[in-house]
């Protein structure tokens, strides 16, 4: 508007005076034009701005709906992204789990093999010890029993020499003594012998004599 009026003035300086009220109809003529131009022109751009406003709220209402939509696909896919990796994470936990345990149970199996080997080893050595102490005890055992059964024959020995020589000296006066007695009963046998036949050759001579005699009374 500014424009206009200020192009008029430009005009009215060069035509002159006598074009004023000419140029002033033409101007309000032209006034009325542009204002109802401009009003046309505001009219339709308020109804193109409310139109492009529709357009824009329906477009930003449509993009906000796809927004939401693609969210809400987005958020199922994440939320399945997320539920496969929590599983994921569930199964991973659960092996880990799994795999300490095992670690543990084997720690475990092979720390109570250890310690049954540290005890068996542990037992053979008290069993040695245990052998070298009976063997060593056996052994003195066995000494002390050789050194009483030797100092036992020997005894034995001296026992049975002395018994052999007092048998021997037994057996020595035993034969002397039945010497002595032989010699006695031979002494006795000889005397009863001789006396024997001294008292046969006198019974015989006695019977001799009784024999003549009784030849003689016969002869008479």
């Amino acid at each position: 508007m500014f424009r206009i009026l200020l192009m008029a003035m430009v005009l009215l300086k060069i035509l002159g005076v006598d074009n004023i009220v000419k140029i002033q109809k033409n101007a309000a003529i032209s006034r009325a034009v542009s204002e109802r131009d401009i009003a046309q022109a505001q009219a339709k751009a308020s109804q193109e701005a409310n139109d492009a406003r529709v357009d824009a709220d329906t477009k930003i209402a449509e993009r906000n709906n796809e927004l939401a939509i693609k969210q809400a696909e987005l958020k199922k896919i994440a939320d399945a992204k997320q539920a496969e990796a929590d599983a994921a994470y569930k199964i991973q936990e659960e092996q880990s789990r799994k795999s300490i345990e095992i670690a543990t149970a084997d720690a475990n199996i092979m720390k109570q093999e250890k310690e049954i080997e540290l005890r068996r080893k542990d037992v053979e050595v008290t069993e040695q010890e245990l052998d070298a102490k009976i063997k060593k005890q056996a052994e003195a055992e066995k000494f002390a029993a050789q050194q009483r059964a030797d100092a036992e024959l020997y005894k034995r020995q001296k026992e049975a020499e002395a018994q052999l020589f007092e048998m021997q000296k037994d057996a020595e006066a035993q034969k002397a003594q039945a010497e002595a007695i032989k010699y006695q009963m031979e002494q006795e046998a000889a005397g009863i012998q001789a006396k024997g036949e001294a008292e046969a050759k006198a019974i015989e001579a006695k019977g001799w004599q009784k024999q003549r005699l009784l030849i003689r009374k016969l002869m008479r």
